[in-house]
């Protein structure tokens, strides 16, 4: 997990597994940007979204679809993820 801030919102960033090959942006906005202070890069996290989304004509003329996920909470879970700095570091 990793943490961006740009003032109105906060972006967290979820790998499903240490590689980060598959990355999930989940956005924080007003009163749900508190959750995110109890989390920090690394830790494994439970998060809570609402999905929405809109469909978008693409440049091919075709329909495209494009799901957001809303953070609304985030759990820290009791076991950290290791990051691949500190495998490396290990070798």
């Amino acid at each position: 997990m990793e943490k961006f801030s740009t003032g109105s919102s906060v972006t967290i960033l979820l790998a499903e597994d240490i590689d980060k090959t598959n990355i999930l942006p989940i956005e924080f906005l007003r009163e749900h940007i508190q959750h995110t202070t109890v989390v920090s890069t690394g830790q494994k996290v439970k998060v809570y979204v609402n999905i929405t989304g809109k469909t978008y004509t693409g440049k091919d003329g075709k329909s495209k679809h494009l799901a957001i996920l809303h953070g609304l909470k985030i759990e820290r879970l009791t076991v950290d993820v290791v990051s691949t700095e500190a495998i490396e570091e290990n070798k």
